[in-house]
């Protein structure tokens, strides 16, 4: 079926002619673990708490690039209060966007897709990428549907490895071989762009809407967490509401590999930081530059642990970094740190398992002129057996693909599991929508961050 026929179908027709292709993954079975309404109510209460801050209104320069995106949270506990805190966030080339909303309308993904939409003037250009052998085919589909659905002249789409080759600047313009672009949806081309080239996209030298043109703020987890500290100590009534909220920031930690280091001297350096960050913090998280998918991620808690023990679960941090991204000269450097949270658990499969909660956002129109960040809808992630990092990947070795089982929507199943720990499912819902609320201005204030300083 061609490009045109595929999208003039009913979109859950849509959606299962995509998802039923070889290869494919099917989200249908989150979706199903869905509630709607709730969803709705959700959403709606805590878009009202983030208009009423005032603070999740786009700068114009963010307005004129920021499609969606999503951040990730864990819940957890301190002095006998729950809070929650920023995993990481992420650009609009996140994935799992057809995880929310329903099998007959898909509202909740329709709605999240809007915001790429919004940036799609009728007969502009654009170009949409995606990763060769991409098992979720559906996230790009989409948004080159909505792109269509707005009048969009050309789009442009391809393997990112074949449009990168035929990337050039002429003239202040992106060009695509012969093809001028005025859009690229999805940050995944100008990534892969040599850095120098990713400067002129990104600093104005270009000509071109990038959404969103400020995934380096988010791709790097220092960048974000420094961000989020300029945010709260800048504006002290800000973040007196965040933390009544609920909202708590981490401490973290920046390690950076000099020009002529080693790499046995750099890790046995991070090693000596690590035993220190423990010490201090009661546990620290390593996170890896531009990490894929949580790959080496490694936990640690245990004050006793000697130096060279450390050592030793670095190296294999990076040994599972470059096997999962099979590349063994990856840049892992600079390396964060991060404060561990003592976080709430999910029961799945008669075991505890950590979970993450991910708020997905989208961008809409004010009457006013003005463009806000808002929820679209939620994703709870349940860890593997034996793994602190939530994602729903199965290894590579035990099958790959997604285990379906560890992803839940928002229903009366995860108020309940979340509720467990912290009071019932009436305080979970609560938790939940101050959180939403809380992505919303984040997410704005990161994004104004960037784009005030990236800009000229």
């Amino acid at each position: 079926m061609n490009r045109k026929d595929l999208y003039s179908l009913p979109y859950n027709e849509f959606v299962r002619k995509v998802e039923s292709q070889p290869g494919q993954i099917s989200f249908a079975p989150i979706r199903a673990k869905q509630d709607l309404e709730l969803t709705r109510r959700t959403i709606s209460a805590a878009t009202l708490i983030a208009r009423s801050s005032g603070k999740n209104i786009l700068s114009e320069n963010s307005a004129r690039e920021l499609a969606a995106g999503s951040m990730d949270w864990g819940i957890g506990f301190e002095e006998g209060k729950i809070v929650f805190s920023v995993f990481e966030g992420n650009g609009a080339s996140h994935r799992g966007m057809h995880t929310g909303g329903d099998e007959v309308n898909h509202e909740s993904t329709r709605e999240l897709l809007k915001g790429y939409g919004r940036l799609v003037q009728p007969g502009m250009s654009v170009v949409v990428g995606n990763k060769a052998g991409d098992s979720l085919s559906v996230d790009r589909l989409g948004i080159e549907r909505v792109a269509q659905e707005n009048h969009a002249g050309l789009i442009i789409n391809g393997d990112y490895s074949e449009l990168v080759k035929q990337a050039k600047i002429k003239k202040r313009k992106l060009y695509i071989g012969n093809e001028p672009v005025d859009v690229v949806l999805g940050d995944g081309l100008i990534r892969r762009l040599p850095e120098n080239d990713q400067r002129q996209y990104l600093g104005g030298d270009v000509d071109v809407i990038v959404a969103n043109g400020s995934f380096p703020q988010f791709t790097s987890k220092e960048a974000t967490y420094t961000a989020i500290k300029e945010i709260v100590e800048s504006n002290s009534s800000l973040a007196d509401m965040l933390s009544s909220l609920g909202f708590k920031p981490l401490n973290f930690d920046n390690v950076t590999r000099g020009d002529t280091e080693s790499e046995s001297n750099f890790l046995r350096s991070l090693a000596r930081r690590v035993k220190t960050n423990i010490q201090d913090w009661g546990g620290a998280v390593l996170k890896w530059n531009d990490s894929s998918g949580s790959a080496g991620m490694r936990f640690f808690e245990d004050r006793t642990t000697p130096v060279n023990k450390i050592y030793s679960q670095i190296e294999s941090g990076i040994d599972e970094l470059r096997a999962k991204t099979k590349n063994p000269e990856v840049v892992y450097h600079p390396v964060t740190l991060q404060q561990m949270l003592n976080t709430s658990s999910w029961e799945h499969e008669g075991t505890l398992r950590n979970f993450d909660t991910r708020v997905y956002l989208t961008t809409q129109n004010l009457p006013t002129g003005e463009v806000e960040v808002i929820p679209a809808f939620f994703l709870f992630r349940i860890t593997p057996e034996g793994s602190r990092a939530a994602n729903l990947s199965v290894r590579e070795d035990l099958g790959g693909g997604v285990d379906m089982s560890r992803g839940h929507g928002l229903y009366e199943y995860s108020l309940q599991r979340i509720g467990e720990q912290i009071g019932g499912v009436h305080d979970a819902q609560s938790l939940l929508t101050n959180l939403a609320a809380v992505s919303c201005v984040l997410y704005t204030q990161i994004s104004n961050i960037y784009y005030n300083r990236s800009k000229v």
